[in-house]
């Protein structure tokens, strides 16, 4: 754990909110200070998320056009990974 890491349940559940409202989550330093992380979720034939894809790096690295130039591709290919598995986007 690092002073990034959200331990309020309140604030987890928001952001849990976000993701499922954005279709991928970011984290900062929660896990290690010097690194930085997107993912997005992976769904199984019933719609129920099985796995995440994600992308991580130095936080050097993890600026904002490097999310915007990675966050499609993620996405997209979460995508087909969860089609794949039988996922039918409703």
């Amino acid at each position: 754990l690092t002073l990034k890491t959200i331990t309020n349940r309140k604030v987890f559940k928001a952001q849990l909110e976000d993701v499922r409202r954005d279709g991928f989550a970011m984290s900062e330093g929660e896990e290690f200070i010097q690194k930085s992380g997107i993912a997005a979720p992976i769904f199984d034939h019933h719609g129920k998320v099985v796995a995440s894809l994600s992308i991580w790096c130095v936080n050097e690295r993890m600026k904002p056009h490097h999310i915007s130039d990675w966050l499609d591709e993620l996405k997209a290919a979460a995508h087909r990974i969860s089609e794949n598995l039988g996922w039918v986007l409703e």
